[in-house]
């Protein structure tokens, strides 16, 4: 049965790693298989990241994925939920990547604190620096157009 499998997406079991195997190098017969669908298991992320072996650019595409999929504003919190998990460059990628969805989304201040962290640890990157300014533009003028509160008559 394994034999004519095909198995989609990847939880990280070892059976389903042997299921995999042995559909793609024992097949009893030639036929055509079907495009694999791109599923990334929550659970088999996390334990890659925790084990240092999933680079930094693949999370961070993984996290937009399913932010695109999942049509709600998830690719910030997955970004930020490994923040802690990533360090020297790579932190500073996910910092960065994290700056990126958080101006897209409109979230200014995250977006802010996100840059201004950035350019603490490497001062040296141009980049943060000119989406910093963009996004410090953005905020004051968001403040100058938001309506001006009227005091109180007494």
């Amino acid at each position: 049965i394994l034999g004519h499998s095909s198995i989609v997406g990847f939880s990280g079991s070892t059976f389903q790693t042997v299921a995999r195997l042995l559909g793609e190098h024992y097949g009893l017969l030639e036929w055509e298989r079907p495009q694999p669908l791109t599923y990334f298991s929550p659970n088999e992320i996390y334990r890659r990241i925790r084990a240092r072996t999933l680079p930094v650019k693949s999370f961070i595409k993984i996290a937009q994925t399913w932010g695109a999929e999942l049509s709600e504003t998830s690719a910030p919190c997955v970004l930020q939920s490994a923040l802690d998990l990533y360090e020297g460059i790579d932190r500073l990628e996910l910092l960065f990547a994290l700056a990126q969805v958080a101006h897209r989304e409109k979230q200014l201040q995250m977006a802010s604190i996100y840059l201004r962290e950035l350019s603490r640890l490497a001062p040296e990157l141009a980049d943060p620096q000119v989406l910093l300014k963009k996004v410090q533009h953005e905020m004051l003028i968001e403040k100058s157009c938001s309506p001006k509160l009227m005091p109180r008559e007494a």
